[in-house]
């Protein structure tokens, strides 16, 4: 009896090293499955790239940095062209040819000007218009959230993509609109497994808050793991350990990136995050005061040497 090879569709797997680039856990094979913003890697990362040469951000309610009255910055925005980096332009695929070429006419070098927003998508003959309509037929732009999710069960094969300027009109009054034709890429080589080229070393987890940076304060989640608490009791010195723990000001709970670190500028965490963000240390200066952030064990922040509770019952 002859036995096959067997051949991994994953060429990661055949690697006697850490590989450089994303981290382990982003792996596609290591991935837990969790979606948006995802427990390993933000999903939204390989759909910005989903037609190639061109990057889009997905923004909407979920993004505090938008104001709630201007719905002309929710969509699919058009972040960068990235026409001469994009390794699925350069083959002899007549498809990509024809698209390279689009983006170096005039009407693609214009998409490098302005603020462009996907309008319509259509596959298979079949149109989608990214926009509502209010009571007096004005277009609303749908939440970033929901494009993102239009674009995600796109089936691939071809796509057309219709563009629209929102920051600038014609002196008839219209918006600029440019069409291109491409497909939806392929993210995943069919052969090797491996992720397509174009995505660079630690994108999929670009958009990801990390621990000891300032970009973690910009996460109103308010879910972390416990490399990132949200919420701690204070510090008990051992020297009255007893007296303190059944005291109120032990088991107050303290907002664990407050500012004022000081003994006597406590603050406590409300229940609010607009009030909460107030008290918490700036972005960058996390930057230079990560070092004050104090570890946290049993839900306790702590700074000298920890040292576990009794057992109970002589257990151990």
């Amino acid at each position: 009896m002859t036995s096959k090879k067997i051949f991994p569709r994953n060429l990661t797997a055949r690697l006697a090293y850490q590989a450089a680039g994303n981290p382990v856990s982003s792996r596609l094979e290591d991935e837990v499955g969790n979606c948006f913003p995802g427990l390993g890697i933000d999903l939204r990362n390989l759909d910005r790239r989903f037609f190639p040469g061109l990057v889009f951000n997905f923004a909407g309610r979920e993004h505090r940095e938008l104001d709630p009255e201007i719905p002309e910055l929710y969509g699919a925005r058009l972040a960068s062209v990235e026409d001469e980096c994009d390794p699925d332009l350069h083959t002899s695929d007549p498809a990509a040819i024809a698209l390279l070429a689009e983006f170096h006419s005039p009407r693609g070098r214009a998409l490098r000007v302005g603020e462009w927003f996907i309008d319509t998508i259509e596959q298979s003959g079949k149109e989608i218009a990214l926009y509502d309509r209010n009571s007096r037929g004005e277009r609303i732009p749908m939440d970033g959230m929901a494009v993102w999710r239009i674009v995600r069960s796109l089936q691939p094969g071809r796509v057309q993509l219709k563009l629209v300027r929102r920051d600038y009109q014609d002196a008839a009054g219209q918006h600029p609109i440019i069409e291109l034709e491409g497909w939806r890429r392929q993210f995943v080589d069919a052969k090797t497994g491996t992720l397509n080229e174009v995505y660079q070393p630690g994108e999929l987890v670009q958009s990801l808050c990390s621990p000891w940076q300032h970009d973690m304060r910009d996460c109103a989640c308010m879910y972390w793991a416990t490399n990132r608490p949200d919420v701690v009791f204070a510090e008990v010195p051992a020297e009255s350990e007893e007296e303190l723990l059944a005291s109120d000001d032990a088991n107050l709970r303290l907002d664990w990136l407050r500012s004022d670190r000081e003994a006597t500028g406590r603050v406590f965490a409300p229940n609010s995050y607009r009030e909460l963000r107030k008290y918490q240390l700036d972005n960058h200066e996390i930057n230079a005061r990560w070092v004050e952030l104090n570890f946290v064990l049993e839900s306790r922040e702590i700074q000298e040497s920890y040292r576990p509770p009794e057992p109970e019952n002589g257990k151990s």
